[in-house]
């Protein structure tokens, strides 16, 4: 894959491998997770990237909600007005596998054109050929034409609603071509379907395993995060367009160039047995080889991957600190890294407030940086796990006031912070306590305030929902995302259960009426 470019004092999520020896050179151990300077790593590290595992299934799309469309009596989609030769499609199209292999076949080898979607297949290819126009009678109740130019087999679709479709679901051009981000979620199944289509359209059979080529890089993106939910760590090649061109390329006499990278994901290695599986085709290796070496691991919903390459580069420019609010981590091209802002403390008297894990964590990584931590803990006690208590109070950099709590932070902008004002609970002294930085890290409290006096909330604020879905106690009310998750908190499972929201949402809805309907649209 493309490199990370860090600057060193960047935190990296890293383990480290220790293997057995003798007759236990298998029994590994893996030191436990932690925060490492991008500057400090080194060849024995392994980074830690996370896997999506949550699943939030679609079964089926709306043509006219999608697209603004007209519906007819028969539950058909129609432009309006119409015109003689236009064409009604069904309404609701079902996603499933057969739809996901389609959708594969499309972002391989389709186009929009200005009449509908074509596909194009190979000379051995007859198989996949009416593997669509199964698929396209099935779900559109359409058969579109097939025309075989020399080589290459021509499926074309000529109904602008399906082009509509396909442009708005998958994008027009190669380069720009994606899926929508709901398609992440899905359950592993039809994903799988996804990518055997693809393969089929635009991959391959290499003598080390399956490729995958596509010249999008947000497709390889979103490929990659698939295929490590589907068990696979997939090898990615970046070819530039400046190499690629370097050798002249002709077809029928044309000079062929290349205007955008070329991608390929191998899938081979230890993986090999699993992308045989999703592709449906036994590679010829896996019945010749004899073993196969371990280079990556998937485990505790991380891809473990090694470091191929460290290195340095001088660069002038701007540099972005990318930090969010609390305590929070954001994935990378190819790493899991935190909120960059501990260096900006950097030989300074810092204080942490807290005594769970989180404060734990922050405490030890801002010795990194730090001349001296100071945790601050209105108990006498942290509830921080043991190992954890045992790393901070064991430091030579932390120290903790117990019984205490902070009653106020001083400094302005111009000085920053310069103290905070303390207050020993035990004792009732109060009292100054200079430091130059404040780390909050005593949890979160939910911004559901308005909501207490009709919604059910939990002791710590947020909405209660029956657990199963994104009900709430009150008929067509529904909840998801910071408001309702008091235990993950993350970007991706609010995109997941804001995703749930909306299908219970859908199908309250469709239940209850139009009345209904009408009634929510205006509200």
């Amino acid at each position: 894959e493309e490199p990370t470019f860090l600057t060193p004092e960047h935190p990296v999520l890293t383990t480290t491998l220790q293997r057995g020896t003798g007759g236990n050179y298998w029994k590994m151990n893996w030191t436990p997770p932690e925060w490492t300077l991008a500057g400090e790593l080194n060849p024995n590290h392994i980074l830690l990237y996370p896997i999506i595992r949550e699943t939030c299934d679609v079964e089926y799309i709306s043509l006219s909600e999608l697209l603004d469309l007209q519906v007819n009596e028969k539950g058909e989609a129609h432009f309006h007005p119409q015109t003689a030769t236009s064409r009604s499609i069904p309404d609701k199209i079902v996603i499933d596998g057969d739809f996901m292999r389609l959708a594969g076949y499309f972002l391989a080898e389709g186009c929009i054109t200005p009449r509908g979607v074509n596909f194009y297949f190979g000379p051995k290819d007859q198989d996949y050929v009416e593997d669509v126009l199964a698929i396209m009678e099935k779900h559109f109740n359409y058969t579109p034409r097939v025309k075989k130019e020399n080589s290459v087999y021509r499926v074309e679709s000529y109904a602008g609603i399906l082009r509509d479709l396909f442009e708005k679901l998958f994008g027009k051009y190669s380069y720009q071509k994606s899926v929508p981000h709901w398609f992440m979620f899905l359950p592993i199944e039809k994903q799988t379907e996804l990518i055997k289509g693809f393969w089929r359209g635009d991959g391959g059979t290499k003598k080390q395993g399956f490729v995958l080529v596509t010249n999008s890089p947000k497709l390889v993106t979103q490929f990659k995060m698939i295929l490590l939910r589907l068990g696979v760590i997939p090898q990615i090649l970046k070819q530039s367009k400046e190499s690629l061109n370097k050798t002249v390329h002709l077809y029928e006499g044309r000079e062929i160039s290349f205007k955008h990278d070329r991608y390929q994901l191998m899938m081979g290695g230890q993986w090999l047995e699993r992308a045989s599986e999703i592709i449906g085709v036994e590679h010829p290796l896996l019945t010749a080889r004899t073993r196969t070496h371990q280079h990556a691991w998937i485990k505790d919903e991380f891809a473990y991957l090694p470091i191929a390459k460290l290195g340095r580069e001088d660069y002038e420019g701007e540099v972005f600190n990318i930090a969010v609010s609390e305590h929070n981590s954001y994935v990378t091209a190819g790493v899991t890294v935190h909120n960059c802002d501990g260096f900006f403390f950097r030989g300074k008297p810092v204080v942490i407030v807290g005594g769970g894990d989180t404060a734990m964590e922050e405490a030890l990584f801002l010795t990194r940086f730090a001349s001296k931590v100071t945790v601050i803990h209105r108990r006498d006690g942290f509830r921080a796990s043991k190992i954890m208590q045992e790393r901070v109070l064991n430091h030579e950099k932390i120290e903790v006031l117990w019984n205490t709590e902070v009653r106020e932070i001083h400094g302005s902008k111009e000085t920053g912070v310069t103290g905070v004002t303390i207050f020993n609970n035990q004792t009732n002294e109060e009292s100054l306590f200079p430091c130059e930085g404040v780390f909050i890290a005593i949890g979160h409290k939910p911004n559901t305030e308005l909501f207490k006096d009709w919604l059910e909330l939990n002791e710590v604020g947020y909405i209660q929902t029956d657990g199963h879905t994104t009900k709430t106690k009150i008929e067509g009310v529904f909840a998801s995302g910071d408001a309702q998750d008091h235990y993950y908190r993350q970007a991706v499972t609010a995109a997941g259960t804001g995703c749930m929201a909306a299908i219970d949402a859908e199908r309250f809805l469709a239940e209850h009426g139009e009345a209904r309907r009408q009634t929510a649209t205006n509200w």
